[in-house]
């Protein structure tokens, strides 16, 4: 690990994770260079069925993001301002009312000596929209989440708000007092095998967790991004910048998936 990540992780206080190191995600240098990567190796093994282009330049940028046009679903942000929590969905996930999502977008506690913690989903291009739901639930150390309901719905009558499940475009957000506190993040689309993983003492790769200390003031984002195919997942440290654009332009979760119907606004049309 590079000294300046090592530091970067004793300044926010939170310990190694299960089965990942630690990770800037969303750099716009990092993802500049993932994406110029990306495409001079798809034009220099395809053959000439893709136009030869100098991957970084403006017009290679152009052609890309009309290529993946649609491939990512970004949430319409007037269900932020919806008046009462629950009323809009997103990806069948209800979405918190107007005055939570005005409080988290100022980036401070709204009691004095609490601390803040933001849990996003990375975006994939490859992924699902199953895929892409990861079921979140903040605990104390003492008291962590050990085994999985068979209902993934019982998660809220067992944890109430400290469960939220996110997607692209829906962060979870728990302002809570300073303190020690463990994460959990389960992958919805492989629910069922990290149950069973876990109740025969195995690690899986659909259930990670991480520990954390949250001081007072403190506003920390983290991030469950995507570790292959088959709903592993891993859990990272998020840089504060990205994250709040993230914040700034997501919708807040307010629960667990709803079920049918997958959208619906303020209004109640489907």
């Amino acid at each position: 690990m590079l000294p300046e990540a090592r530091g970067a992780r004793a300044h926010a206080g939170i310990s190694p994770w299960h089965g990942t190191g630690l990770a800037r995600v969303g750099e716009p240098g990092q993802a500049r260079q993932t994406v110029c990567g990306l495409r001079a190796r798809v034009s220099s093994s395809s053959g000439g069925l893709w136009p030869v282009v100098n991957p970084c330049s403006v017009g290679a940028a152009a052609l890309l993001s009309v290529m993946l046009a649609g491939c990512v679903a970004f949430p319409p942000l007037r269900l932020s301002a919806c008046e009462q929590a629950g009323t809009a969905r997103f990806h069948a996930i209800p979405i918190a009312s107007r005055a939570d999502h005005a409080l988290a977008r100022q980036f401070s506690p709204e009691v004095p000596g609490n601390c803040l913690i933001h849990l996003l989903r990375e975006r994939s291009l490859w992924a699902s929209s199953r895929g892409r739901r990861v079921d979140v639930v903040l605990t104390a150390p003492e008291a962590p989440l050990s085994a999985l309901p068979a209902d993934p719905a019982a998660l809220a009558e067992l944890y109430g708000a400290r469960v939220r499940e996110i997607h692209d475009g829906v962060y979870a957000l728990w302002e809570v007092p300073p303190g020690d506190y463990r994460v959990d993040a389960v992958s919805v689309a492989d629910y069922g095998r990290a149950r069973l993983a876990r109740e025969r003492g195995a690690e899986t790769g659909s259930w990670v967790s991480g520990s954390l200390t949250c001081v007072a003031g403190a506003v920390l984002f983290l991030a469950v991004g995507d570790a292959g195919a088959g709903g592993t997942v891993v859990l990272r440290d998020m840089a504060p910048g990205p994250g709040r654009d993230q914040v700034l332009r997501g919708l807040r979760s307010a629960g667990l998936h709803a079920g049918a119907p997958g959208y619906r606004d303020c209004e109640l049309r489907w």
